[in-house]
């Protein structure tokens, strides 16, 4: 896979590493996304309910 789209950011040795194995950076990925879709979830069910259950 290619990263370097990270390049800015990552160090000359850290870029390496991450071409090398990209299992850590799509993991990190892959949580933050699943986190985010686990927010909106809790946020989209709090805000549905009824004013009364406050």
């Amino acid at each position: 896979m290619a990263f370097e789209w990270l390049a800015p950011i990552l160090t000359p040795t850290a870029l390496r590493s991450v071409q090398a194995d990209a299992r850590p950076v799509i993991t990190l990925f892959l949580v933050i996304f699943g986190l985010s879709i686990f927010g909106v979830l809790i946020w989209s069910i709090r805000t549905r309910r009824r004013p009364e259950d406050f």
